[in-house]
Protein backbone atom coordinates (compact mmCIF):
# COMPACT_ATOMS: atom_id res chain seq x y z
CA UNK A 1 0.00 0.00 0.00
CA UNK A 2 1.17 3.53 -0.77
CA UNK A 3 1.87 6.20 1.84
CA UNK A 4 -1.34 7.19 3.58
CA UNK A 5 -2.92 10.62 3.49
CA UNK A 6 -5.40 12.24 5.86
CA UNK A 7 -8.10 14.44 4.39
CA UNK A 8 -10.33 16.87 6.27
CA UNK A 9 -12.23 18.12 3.22
CA UNK A 10 -12.75 17.46 -0.49
CA UNK A 11 -12.89 19.94 -3.36
CA UNK A 12 -16.37 20.53 -4.75
CA UNK A 13 -15.23 19.50 -8.25
CA UNK A 14 -14.12 16.11 -6.94
CA UNK A 15 -17.24 15.66 -4.83
CA UNK A 16 -19.35 16.34 -7.92
CA UNK A 17 -18.15 13.00 -9.32
CA UNK A 18 -20.12 11.04 -6.71
CA UNK A 19 -23.47 10.88 -8.59
CA UNK A 20 -21.72 9.43 -11.64
CA UNK A 21 -20.13 6.71 -9.51
CA UNK A 22 -23.49 6.05 -7.85
CA UNK A 23 -25.07 5.54 -11.26
CA UNK A 24 -22.24 3.21 -12.29
CA UNK A 25 -22.56 0.98 -9.22
CA UNK A 26 -26.35 1.01 -9.14
CA UNK A 27 -26.43 -0.25 -12.73
CA UNK A 28 -24.04 -3.04 -11.72
CA UNK A 29 -26.18 -3.87 -8.67
CA UNK A 30 -29.27 -4.32 -10.85
CA UNK A 31 -27.72 -6.56 -13.55
CA UNK A 32 -30.10 -9.44 -14.34
CA UNK A 33 -28.31 -11.48 -16.99
CA UNK A 34 -27.03 -15.01 -16.12
CA UNK A 35 -23.69 -15.36 -14.38
CA UNK A 36 -20.68 -16.90 -16.10
CA UNK A 37 -20.14 -20.06 -14.02
CA UNK A 38 -16.47 -20.49 -14.92
CA UNK A 39 -15.65 -16.88 -14.13
CA UNK A 40 -17.67 -16.94 -10.89
CA UNK A 41 -15.95 -20.14 -9.76
CA UNK A 42 -12.48 -18.63 -10.21
CA UNK A 43 -13.49 -15.52 -8.27
CA UNK A 44 -14.93 -17.61 -5.43
CA UNK A 45 -11.74 -19.72 -5.25
CA UNK A 46 -9.67 -16.55 -5.09
CA UNK A 47 -11.92 -15.17 -2.34
CA UNK A 48 -11.42 -18.24 -0.16
CA UNK A 49 -7.66 -18.48 -0.68
CA UNK A 50 -7.08 -14.74 -0.19
CA UNK A 51 -8.93 -14.93 3.13
CA UNK A 52 -7.04 -17.92 4.52
CA UNK A 53 -9.36 -20.79 3.58
CA UNK A 54 -8.74 -23.81 1.40
CA UNK A 55 -10.25 -23.88 -2.07
CA UNK A 56 -13.89 -24.97 -1.57
CA UNK A 57 -16.10 -27.26 -3.56
CA UNK A 58 -18.34 -24.96 -5.62
CA UNK A 59 -21.84 -26.01 -6.63
CA UNK A 60 -24.26 -24.00 -8.76
CA UNK A 61 -28.06 -23.83 -8.56
CA UNK A 62 -30.64 -21.82 -10.43
CA UNK A 63 -32.03 -20.26 -7.25
CA UNK A 64 -31.55 -20.40 -3.45
CA UNK A 65 -34.75 -22.40 -2.83
CA UNK A 66 -33.58 -25.18 -5.13
CA UNK A 67 -30.16 -25.09 -3.47
CA UNK A 68 -31.56 -25.51 0.05
CA UNK A 69 -34.03 -28.21 -0.99
CA UNK A 70 -31.26 -30.22 -2.64
CA UNK A 71 -28.44 -29.75 -0.13
CA UNK A 72 -30.71 -30.43 2.85
CA UNK A 73 -31.31 -34.00 1.59
CA UNK A 74 -27.62 -34.88 1.95
CA UNK A 75 -26.84 -37.05 4.96
CA UNK A 76 -25.09 -34.95 7.61
CA UNK A 77 -25.33 -31.85 5.43
CA UNK A 78 -23.76 -29.59 8.04
CA UNK A 79 -20.62 -31.72 8.18
CA UNK A 80 -20.49 -31.72 4.38
CA UNK A 81 -20.77 -27.92 4.18
CA UNK A 82 -18.61 -26.96 7.15
CA UNK A 83 -18.82 -23.81 9.20
CA UNK A 84 -20.52 -20.62 8.06
CA UNK A 85 -17.72 -18.27 6.97
CA UNK A 86 -19.66 -15.44 5.36
CA UNK A 87 -19.41 -13.14 8.39
CA UNK A 88 -15.65 -13.65 8.63
CA UNK A 89 -15.41 -12.93 4.92
CA UNK A 90 -17.31 -9.66 5.34
CA UNK A 91 -14.96 -8.63 8.14
CA UNK A 92 -11.82 -9.56 6.21
CA UNK A 93 -12.83 -7.88 2.96
CA UNK A 94 -15.64 -5.32 3.22
CA UNK A 95 -14.99 -4.17 6.79
CA UNK A 96 -11.23 -4.17 6.21
CA UNK A 97 -11.51 -1.95 3.13
CA UNK A 98 -13.87 0.35 5.03
CA UNK A 99 -11.35 0.62 7.87
CA UNK A 100 -8.52 1.51 5.47
CA UNK A 101 -10.58 4.23 3.80
CA UNK A 102 -12.15 5.58 6.99
CA UNK A 103 -8.88 6.11 8.84
CA UNK A 104 -7.65 8.40 6.05
CA UNK A 105 -10.65 10.72 6.33
CA UNK A 106 -11.87 13.11 8.99
CA UNK A 107 -14.83 11.52 10.79
CA UNK A 108 -17.33 14.13 9.63
CA UNK A 109 -16.00 13.96 6.08
CA UNK A 110 -16.32 10.17 6.00
CA UNK A 111 -19.92 10.39 7.24
CA UNK A 112 -20.73 13.05 4.66
CA UNK A 113 -19.27 11.04 1.78
CA UNK A 114 -20.94 7.85 2.96
CA UNK A 115 -24.33 9.55 3.09
CA UNK A 116 -23.79 11.07 -0.33
CA UNK A 117 -23.21 7.63 -1.82
CA UNK A 118 -26.32 6.31 -0.09
CA UNK A 119 -28.53 9.11 -1.37
CA UNK A 120 -26.52 10.24 -4.44
CA UNK A 121 -26.90 13.78 -3.14
CA UNK A 122 -24.49 16.59 -4.03
CA UNK A 123 -24.27 18.95 -2.30
CA UNK A 124 -25.07 16.92 0.81
CA UNK A 125 -28.12 18.18 2.70
CA UNK A 126 -28.52 16.01 5.83
CA UNK A 127 -31.90 17.50 6.73
CA UNK A 128 -33.34 16.01 3.52
CA UNK A 129 -32.03 12.46 3.94
CA UNK A 130 -35.06 11.11 5.78
CA UNK A 131 -37.36 12.32 3.01
CA UNK A 132 -35.27 11.01 0.11
CA UNK A 133 -35.22 7.28 -0.79
CA UNK A 134 -31.95 5.38 -0.69
CA UNK A 135 -30.32 5.37 -4.10
CA UNK A 136 -29.22 1.74 -3.77
CA UNK A 137 -32.08 -0.75 -3.20
CA UNK A 138 -31.42 -2.66 0.04
CA UNK A 139 -34.52 -4.84 0.53
CA UNK A 140 -33.83 -7.67 -1.96
CA UNK A 141 -32.00 -10.04 0.38
CA UNK A 142 -34.36 -9.46 3.31
CA UNK A 143 -37.45 -10.21 1.20
CA UNK A 144 -35.79 -13.26 -0.35
CA UNK A 145 -34.95 -14.68 3.08
CA UNK A 146 -38.57 -14.26 4.20
CA UNK A 147 -39.86 -15.92 1.02
CA UNK A 148 -37.47 -18.84 1.52
CA UNK A 149 -38.66 -19.44 5.07
CA UNK A 150 -42.30 -19.28 3.93
CA UNK A 151 -41.77 -21.61 0.96
CA UNK A 152 -39.65 -24.15 2.83
CA UNK A 153 -42.07 -24.39 5.76
CA UNK A 154 -44.84 -25.08 3.25
CA UNK A 155 -43.00 -27.30 0.75
CA UNK A 156 -40.55 -29.07 3.06
CA UNK A 157 -42.30 -29.55 6.42
CA UNK A 158 -39.68 -32.11 7.43
CA UNK A 159 -37.19 -29.25 7.81
CA UNK A 160 -37.13 -27.67 11.25
CA UNK A 161 -36.95 -23.90 11.53
CA UNK A 162 -33.38 -24.15 12.87
CA UNK A 163 -32.39 -26.07 9.75
CA UNK A 164 -33.93 -23.43 7.50
CA UNK A 165 -32.19 -20.63 9.39
CA UNK A 166 -28.89 -22.50 9.07
CA UNK A 167 -29.14 -21.85 5.35
CA UNK A 168 -30.82 -18.45 5.19
CA UNK A 169 -28.49 -16.94 7.81
CA UNK A 170 -25.54 -17.75 5.53
CA UNK A 171 -27.07 -16.29 2.37
CA UNK A 172 -25.44 -13.21 0.89
CA UNK A 173 -25.89 -11.10 -2.24
CA UNK A 174 -22.64 -9.34 -3.13
CA UNK A 175 -24.59 -6.89 -5.31
CA UNK A 176 -25.95 -5.37 -2.08
CA UNK A 177 -22.43 -4.19 -1.26
CA UNK A 178 -22.58 -1.80 -4.24
CA UNK A 179 -23.15 1.30 -2.11
CA UNK A 180 -19.93 0.56 -0.22
CA UNK A 181 -18.13 -0.14 -3.49
CA UNK A 182 -19.25 3.29 -4.68
CA UNK A 183 -17.68 4.95 -1.64
CA UNK A 184 -14.49 2.90 -1.98
CA UNK A 185 -14.34 3.71 -5.70
CA UNK A 186 -14.55 7.43 -4.92
CA UNK A 187 -11.90 7.17 -2.21
CA UNK A 188 -9.53 5.07 -4.31
CA UNK A 189 -10.07 6.34 -7.86
CA UNK A 190 -10.81 10.01 -7.16
CA UNK A 191 -9.13 10.79 -3.84
CA UNK A 192 -6.21 8.39 -4.43
CA UNK A 193 -6.45 6.91 -0.93
CA UNK A 194 -4.29 4.00 0.16
CA UNK A 195 -6.00 0.59 -0.05
CA UNK A 196 -5.50 -3.16 -0.36
CA UNK A 197 -5.42 -3.71 -4.13
CA UNK A 198 -6.15 -7.45 -4.03
CA UNK A 199 -9.16 -7.13 -1.74
CA UNK A 200 -10.52 -4.14 -3.63
CA UNK A 201 -10.26 -6.10 -6.89
CA UNK A 202 -11.91 -9.11 -5.25
CA UNK A 203 -14.81 -7.05 -3.90
CA UNK A 204 -15.48 -5.57 -7.34
CA UNK A 205 -15.39 -8.98 -9.01
CA UNK A 206 -17.77 -10.54 -6.49
CA UNK A 207 -20.28 -7.72 -6.96
CA UNK A 208 -19.99 -7.79 -10.75
CA UNK A 209 -19.79 -11.53 -11.43
CA UNK A 210 -21.78 -13.45 -8.81
CA UNK A 211 -25.44 -13.75 -7.82
CA UNK A 212 -26.37 -15.20 -4.43
CA UNK A 213 -23.87 -17.11 -2.28
CA UNK A 214 -24.00 -19.49 0.67
CA UNK A 215 -20.41 -19.41 1.98
CA UNK A 216 -19.40 -22.41 4.07
CA UNK A 217 -15.89 -23.52 4.93
CA UNK A 218 -15.87 -26.61 2.71
CA UNK A 219 -18.52 -25.74 0.14
CA UNK A 220 -19.66 -22.54 -1.52
CA UNK A 221 -23.15 -22.69 -3.00
CA UNK A 222 -23.54 -20.22 -5.86
CA UNK A 223 -26.95 -19.28 -7.25
CA UNK A 224 -28.00 -17.32 -10.31
CA UNK A 225 -28.94 -13.68 -10.34
CA UNK A 226 -32.64 -12.83 -10.62
CA UNK A 227 -33.78 -12.45 -14.21
CA UNK A 228 -36.30 -9.81 -13.12
CA UNK A 229 -36.37 -7.15 -10.40
CA UNK A 230 -39.10 -4.60 -9.74
CA UNK A 231 -39.00 -1.60 -7.38
CA UNK A 232 -41.35 1.17 -6.32
CA UNK A 233 -40.56 4.89 -6.51
CA UNK A 234 -38.65 4.64 -3.22
CA UNK A 235 -36.35 1.87 -4.54
CA UNK A 236 -38.06 -0.74 -2.38
CA UNK A 237 -38.67 -4.21 -3.82
CA UNK A 238 -42.28 -4.15 -5.02
CA UNK A 239 -44.74 -5.49 -7.58
CA UNK A 240 -48.52 -5.82 -7.74
CA UNK A 241 -49.92 -9.38 -7.97
CA UNK A 242 -46.73 -10.81 -9.44
CA UNK A 243 -43.21 -11.55 -8.19
CA UNK A 244 -41.06 -8.49 -7.58
CA UNK A 245 -38.02 -10.73 -7.93
CA UNK A 246 -37.99 -13.71 -10.26
CA UNK A 247 -35.38 -16.23 -11.37
CA UNK A 248 -35.25 -17.59 -14.90
CA UNK A 249 -36.79 -20.90 -13.79
CA UNK A 250 -39.90 -19.12 -12.45
CA UNK A 251 -39.05 -19.16 -8.74
CA UNK A 252 -39.98 -15.77 -7.33
CA UNK A 253 -40.30 -13.45 -4.36
CA UNK A 254 -43.42 -11.42 -3.63
CA UNK A 255 -42.89 -8.04 -2.02
CA UNK A 256 -44.99 -5.02 -1.20
CA UNK A 257 -43.03 -1.79 -0.81
CA UNK A 258 -39.93 -3.53 0.52
CA UNK A 259 -41.70 -6.06 2.74
CA UNK A 260 -42.33 -9.72 2.00
CA UNK A 261 -45.92 -10.57 1.10
CA UNK A 262 -47.39 -14.05 0.75
CA UNK A 263 -47.28 -15.52 -2.76
CA UNK A 264 -50.36 -15.16 -4.88
CA UNK A 265 -50.56 -18.84 -5.65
Amino acid sequence: MSKQRFLTDVDAELEAQIPGLCEKWRSIQLITHPIDHAKAAEIIKTAYILNGYKEPEIVFYSNPLQAIQTISTIDDARSYLGRDVHIKFLKRVLDYLQHLIERQLDKQLFTRLRNQTLWSQVPYEPEKCNSVPLYFPDTVLRCLESQLVYDLEKLNPELEYADIRYFTHCLSRPAEWASWACLFDFGISVLQLSHDKKKWQLLQELICETGFLFQYERVCIACERPSHLSFDQDNLLHAEEQPALQFSDGCGVYANHGKFSFSMG
